[in-house]
């Protein structure tokens, strides 16, 4: 017999196993090619991100506030079972902030008509296990805002309407959803804006659910975080928004989380009585429905309704924990962080890189400190402290006046302007925008 022939008798001598096995490596080969993207940024590019991120971690040296101001991480914009597009519960809300090391959360659930009032009547209000929630709501009109205990508010006015409300009442409003067209120079004095929201940039992403699926098989459970910043898009369209509305009056800028915890899949036995796969939103909108003799077994005896299994990738925690808003409180208290809030004593940072608690940017002018958000007299001195090993940017108007590579800037102020900080981590060769600062109101009434 020839070296290399197979003989009559070996099962490799049917055609049909010879094509079986082609077909078969062909496959895996395919698959391969299409996941290994996936593969890459799981065992090679959030690997080596993750390890960057941990040794900034290692070095940082937060600094000791002297001025009592408490530096509070907390949550904007987040929804609940409350919410129409949400399932998350009281206790899924507390126990991911704690996992998430968060202050406190102003929730948003949505609002649309007066009747709607349950969200706020019903929701988490006050201290929980540590965590501050202060009620809230948002409207289809891009609206969020909390304290509104006297406001009168038909979530179907436009915007410039509902805002006026909430002030009359005595409420704080901020404009959400930079992303979505805004009347801005139509609308009356608000409190604040989102400069980052992460819906919005996961929605820009534009991600199929062949792509959902592949990375959050690979890499959700292993890096969520590193999944979560690879959605992440520049906010420089909504920072010079920001900028230009600052020039006029003080407005505080914050993140929105949009939290929801209604991203993932589960396993339903559906109203009808069928299997279905599903999201993990609480409408029924099934992916795909099982009606075979299996399926049947499995549901037979279970209520309509019943989770027979569940996977999320938006989990609160993670939501919570991406990017944060840190507002400089007097007190751990629901009243001294709307003071906060009000007077933009606050920075946005993506603490999931970093933690950025014990940042800092003030100005000094003949002994008076003033901290983000205050007003100051020209001819003082800026100085901004990072945590931790980045460039650090400042700005003026919008515009870049000095950089600093390294723990501290400082900088005296040249003329009157709407100062701002910038802090940018070195990963992997990469600039990443780690935190925010509001701006400190120079000459500026």
């Amino acid at each position: 017999m020839a070296k290399g022939r197979v003989r009559s008798g070996s099962w490799l001598a049917h055609r049909w196993v010879r094509v079986v096995l082609v077909c078969l490596v062909l496959g895996l080969v395919a698959w391969i090619a299409f996941q290994w993207p996936f593969m890459k940024r799981r065992f090679w590019t959030y690997p080596r991100m993750d390890q960057a991120l941990r040794a900034l971690e290692a070095d940082r040296k937060p600094l000791a506030r002297d001025d009592g101001l408490l530096d509070l991480r907390g949550v904007f914009h987040a929804h609940s079972y409350l919410s129409h597009d949400s399932m998350g519960l009281p206790e899924e809300m507390i126990s991911g902030a704690k996992r998430a090391n968060i202050d406190f959360i102003f929730m948003t659930d949505h609002f649309r008509s007066p009747e709607d009032i349950r969200v706020l009547r019903e929701a988490l209000s006050g201290d929980h296990s540590g965590v501050l929630f202060v009620p809230g709501v948002e409207t289809s009109q891009g609206m969020t805002a909390w304290f509104l205990e006297k406001t009168v508010l038909d979530g179907r006015r436009p915007l410039a309407d509902q805002i006026a409300a909430v002030r009359a009442g005595g409420g704080v409003p901020v404009v959400c959803h930079p992303d979505e067209p805004r009347p801005w120079d139509q609308l009356p004095p608000f409190t604040g804006m989102e400069i980052y929201n992460l819906h919005a940039d996961a929605k820009k992403s534009g991600l199929t659910m062949y792509y959902r699926l592949s990375e959050f098989y690979w890499s959700m459970d292993a890096y969520p975080m590193q999944v979560y910043y690879s959605l992440f898009h520049d906010p420089a369209p909504y920072l010079a928004i920001w900028d230009r509305l600052t020039q006029t009056r003080r407005v505080t800028g914050v993140a929105g989380n949009d939290a929801h915890q209604n991203n993932g899949l589960r396993l339903i036995v559906s109203q009808k009585g069928e299997l279905i796969l599903t999201d993990t939103g609480p409408k029924e909108a099934p992916l795909i429905a099982f009606r075979n003799f299996l399926a049947r077994s499995w549901v037979k005896g279970k209520a309509p309704g019943t989770t027979l299994w569940r996977w999320d990738a938006d989990l609160y925690e993670r939501s919570y924990h991406f990017v944060n808003t840190h507002l400089l409180a007097r007190a751990r208290t629901v009243t001294s962080l709307r003071e906060a809030l009000e007077a933009g004593h606050a920075y946005v940072a993506f603490d999931s890189l970093v933690n950025a608690t014990g940042f800092d940017f003030s100005y000094r002018n003949k002994g008076v400190q003033s901290v983000m958000g205050d007003r100051a007299e020209p001819g003082g001195r800026f100085t901004v402290y990072a945590p931790a090993k980045a460039v650090i940017r400042l700005l003026r108007d919008g515009k870049q006046v000095a950089q600093e590579s390294g723990p501290i800037l400082n900088y005296t102020a040249e003329g009157p302007g709407v100062y701002r900080a910038e802090v940018h981590l070195q990963v992997d060769g990469k600039s990443i925008p780690w935190i925010y600062s509001n701006p400190i109101y120079v000459g500026r009434k």
